[in-house]
């Protein structure tokens, strides 16, 4: 007999039993013709029971399996379930190696197969853990940073001081919204509302309140508008985040399995980040020096999106502002030395010329319609009021000036400061050193020059999109179709791979084109749109936005500083030591001493970030960041460049205190531990007629009459959000065999549904479950202290072994000496 016939013949006895099992199942939920089982919205639980009577087959008894992960009893853990999968190959191996087998594939060569099998389990239980621990970072986060901000936001809307007061005048409304029809607020939290000692109200504080109690009591009292569905990615608004909060608390504490996979785990830090720094956007700055605050600052940090390193930023001042002027001071300085002349003598001879190349200049009394018309206006204003300050005309001139619109008011500044804008804006405008900047370009090297930036000037005279464009392009309209068929040439042999009938692809640089042929308004809008001086002028337009990409790659940069170098004759030992720090993104001491002109680093990003915000409108990406600012930190909302990578960000928080890490691993008890516990004995001692009896009931909001074989029993309320509903008892869905602990507790503490010997400890051990579950999903802290974590962990484990779990208890014994759950 064929080897693999004998493999597949193996595997089928063992699952043969788990498939009938799963058919029976169906056949209890559909009529003989395949149809489901209809249900009248008005069924009780006996009209029910009556209506599976009727089916065929309806005598076989199934018991239901509500487990915690939908494939096991939930009593074995992964490690000690893996072993059994090793002895089902052993066992197949036996059979083929009792001469079942032809001998056509030995032994030998059978084994690595084997090993392959083990090495996927192995995988496969390595992904679980890693999806587990990315669960426990998700309640963490959500215990540990997010509620203290939630309450921070609820101490703004609702005064503290007030808070006891506001809770009486709307009382009633509280309990006509969470207590009159389902217990959305249970007991002990009604009672940290309006409990009472000695017969005086308790004393009340939000300090008490967990996130979901918070958001209640702001939706009913404060009015914020907090939605159970997850807001669109546009909706920034308070609410909008605080309904982002909910939806994720209760998907992440609802979670049966308490696994979170890397890409929803990336997704929910993502968007809590954003709705936290938000929600802190809103109040005032965070000191950076309360120590009280310290923890939860650091955390907030590492929510930001992109981690703002001062001593990086720094690094880039350094390389994008100082290098640069320092190289251009050096060129126009042997400029001026070799026409001996001064920068102060070039701005009076250029005045008429740079006042009508500016970009909202107007005709002056000194030039016709003509000239005028011929002026390129690109240089800004901002630029010219560096240069140039005005002055009384009537002074200088022996007449006065005609219009108030003339070149003439303006005189070159006294104490001119030539920062790096400035020293663009010489080396551009005025055609003298333009000129000799040009001269720099060799005919071959300015040939392979336009060829490199080929596609940008094509798009600041065209704007439609080419074959090379990965998006709409958005550059400046600058030069004229005139122009660039100076520089350019189409061939017309040449096809464009779109189909387009005018395509940067289909030109190609002109022969034997010189700088010496170019006019002077051609040659300054060339090197305004590509090359170095237009990589400077660009940085100062959107420096955050560059910033951010110098962080991913410097070499853009670095490129820019070392074409600039190719400028300068002279190498002075300040050039020197520069040319040294390019590449070492380690500032000399002489430009460190030269930073003393800039304010501080803080400065610089507060500037910056605002400008973006006011003059960047096109980008439609933005995010909330946490700046430093001087000794406060600072929420900013900034625009960020589209194709700005954020996938590799840690998100994370490598510290952990002992009494997090106690909380955690309670959390991560409960949902490994004892729910698979629980889920056991439901399968033991509940009965699938009567289990469907209840969660129908249930599903249709009717479990406070319940019935059951003609007796009337009012069962206490539980409330079911709708979600929760839908997942009860829903045959088309898996999810459906899934009970959450609360609710399983819930039915097991019913008499009339399950009848055990030793009835009330086995209550009283319910009870303990259901209470300390209570009081860590109910937390307002995230945190168990010493003495208070080795009592939960031992009536865990008190609990576990009355109801037969033998096999978890040298686990239970492994978490409770557990140092840091995440395993760092």
């Amino acid at each position: 007999m064929n080897v693999y016939l004998i493999y597949s013949i193996a595997a089928t006895i063992v699952i043969k039993k788990n498939i009938i099992e799963h058919l029976t199942w169906l056949i209890r939920f559909h009529k003989p013709n395949g149809t489901k089982l209809k249900y009248a919205d008005n069924d009780t639980a006996s009209d029910l029971l009556k209506k599976e009577e009727q089916l065929p087959n309806a005598g076989v008894p199934k018991p239901l399996h509500f487990v915690s992960d939908g494939s096991h009893d939930g009593r074995l853990p992964l490690s000690e379930r893996t072993p059994k999968r090793a002895d089902l190959s052993e066992s197949v191996e036996q059979i083929v190696s009792d001469g079942s087998h032809d001998g056509s594939i030995p032994l030998s060569e059978r084994t690595p197969k084997r090993a392959d099998l083990s090495e996927s389990v192995e995988q496969i239980a390595d992904q679980t853990t890693d999806m587990e621990v990315n669960y426990l970072r998700m309640i963490h986060l959500l215990f540990r940073v997010v509620c203290p901000v939630v309450r921070n936001c609820f101490d703004y809307e609702i005064e503290p001081k007030q808070l006891r007061s506001i809770l009486n005048k709307n009382q009633a409304t509280l309990r006509k919204h969470y207590r009159q029809k389902d217990n959305i607020v249970d007991d002990a939290q009604w009672c940290i509302l309006f409990g009472k000692a000695k017969g005086k109200t308790v004393y009340v504080t939000s300090d008490d309140f967990d996130i979901r109690l918070m958001i209640y009591l702001l939706k009913t009292i404060a009015k914020v508008d907090v939605g159970d569905l997850y807001p669109l990615a546009v909706d920034i608004s308070i609410s909008a985040m605080l309904s982002r909060i909910k939806f994720i608390r209760n998907e992440t504490t609802q979670s049966i399995e308490g696994e979170l996979s890397k890409k929803q785990y990336n997704k929910f830090w993502d968007d809590i980040g954003q709705a936290v720094l938000k929600l802190i956007s809103s109040h005032s700055p965070l000191n950076i020096n309360d120590e009280r605050r310290k923890q939860v600052i650091d955390r907030l940090i590492m929510l930001n999106p992109i981690n703002i390193d001062n001593d990086k930023v720094f690094t880039f001042i350094v390389q994008s502002e100082i290098y640069p002027a320092m190289i251009l001071r050096q060129f126009l300085s042997e400029y001026c030395a070799s026409e001996y002349t001064t920068i102060n003598q070039l701005l009076r001879q250029e005045a008429h010329r740079l006042y009508h190349k500016r970009e909202k200049t107007t005709q002056c009394c000194s030039c016709t319609n003509d000239k005028y018309a011929t002026y390129i206006k690109l240089l800004p204003e901002k630029q010219w009021l560096a240069l140039y300050e005005l002055t009384d005309c009537v002074k200088i001139l022996s007449t006065p000036c005609k219009s108030m619109n003339c070149y003439k008011l303006y005189v070159p500044k006294t104490n001119l400061e030539l920062d790096l804008s400035v020293l663009v804006s010489l080396v551009l405008y005025i055609p003298e050193i333009l000129k000799r900047f040009a001269s720099h370009f060799p005919d071959k090297k300015f040939e392979k020059f336009l060829v490199n930036n080929q596609h940008v000037l094509y798009h600041s005279m065209e704007t439609t999109r080419c074959c090379k464009c990965d998006s709409i392009p958005t550059w400046k309209k600058i030069l004229h179709e005139n122009e660039w068929d100076t520089l350019f040439i189409k061939c017309n042999k040449t096809n464009c791979k779109t189909d387009n009938e005018n395509c940067c692809c289909q030109y190609s640089v002109r022969v034997e084109i010189k700088t010496s042929l170019l006019d002077n308004n051609l040659l300054c809008k060339i090197f305004d749109i590509a090359g170095p001086l237009a990589d400077i002028n660009k940085i100062e337009q959107d420096a955050f936005s560059y910033f951010l990409n110098w962080t991913v790659c410097d070499k853009p940069l670095q490129k820019t500083l070392t074409d600039l170098l190719c400028f300068i004759k002279t190498e002075t030992n300040e050039i020197t030591k520069m040319s040294k720090d390019i590449f070492s993104n380690s500032p000399s001491q002489e430009v460190e001493a030269s930073m003393k002109r800039i304010e501080n680093v803080e400065k610089w990003i507060e500037t910056h970030i605002r400008e973006q915000n006011m003059e960047k409108s096109t980008l439609n990406k933005s995010l909330y960041m946490l700046v430093r600012i001087k000794e406060c930190m600072e929420v900013k909302h900034m625009q960020i460049p589209l194709n700005f990578n954020l996938t590799d960000r840690i998100r994370k928080f490598n510290d952990i205190t002992p009494e997090e890490n106690n909380f955690l691993v309670v959390f991560h008890t409960l949902k490994k531990i004892v729910h698979p516990v629980i889920a056991n004995q439901l399968n033991k001692t509940c009965s699938s007629e009567k289990l469907i009896m209840v969660l129908k009931e249930m599903y249709h909001g009717r479990h406070n009459e319940g019935t059951l074989e003609g007796t009337q029993r009012k069962r206490h309320k539980l409330y079911l959000s709708n979600e929760a509903r839908s997942k009860i008892f829903c045959p088309a869905n898996d999810d459906s065999k899934k009970l959450d602990l609360e609710l399983m507790i819930y039915i097991l503490t019913q008499e009339d549904i399950v009848t055990v010997d030793h009835q009330n400890e086995w209550k009283e051990q319910l009870k303990v479950i259901n209470e300390i579950r209570r009081e860590i999903m109910q937390s307002s802290s995230g945190i168990l202290k010493g003495n208070e974590f080795q009592d939960v962990m031992e009536n865990i484990s008190k609990a576990v072994l009355f109801w037969g779990g033998e096999e978890y208890m040298k686990e239970l014994t492994e978490l409770s000496n557990n140092t840091n759950i995440f395993g760092q």
